[in-house]
């Protein structure tokens, strides 16, 4: 349904945050022009794969913390995944590449 998520893989669900292990997913339907997510590295960086509607982001749909089609968590902060030309709905998946990073908020703009 719209403005819903789903969890794949193996998560640990808290209170105020979700910690994927390496190789999770999370998948959000959303209708919106730009999204946020609020994401910590627990240690060093990790990598996250950002997949809109099926296909890896391209240039022209990144937002501005994303380079082709990967973002790079170094530190605990907001970051631009997505800045689409016009609001819509949208399946956005986030595949973690490495498990130690911890996810809070979504926002949306």
């Amino acid at each position: 349904p719209s403005n819903s998520f789903a969890l794949d893989g193996d998560w640990t669900v808290k209170e105020e945050m979700a910690l994927p292990s390496k190789g999770s997913a999370l998948e959000f339907n959303f209708n919106a022009k730009n999204v946020y997510l609020v994401l910590n590295a627990l240690s060093g960086s990790s990598e996250i794969k950002i997949i809109l509607d099926g296909k890896v982001v391209g240039f022209a749909n990144q937002g501005n913390d994303v380079a082709q089609g990967t973002v790079v968590v170094t530190q605990n902060k907001l970051y631009h995944l997505l800045k689409l030309s016009t609001p819509g709905e949208h399946i956005l998946r986030l595949e973690f590449l490495e498990g130690n990073v911890s996810a809070f908020a979504f926002t949306f703009g």
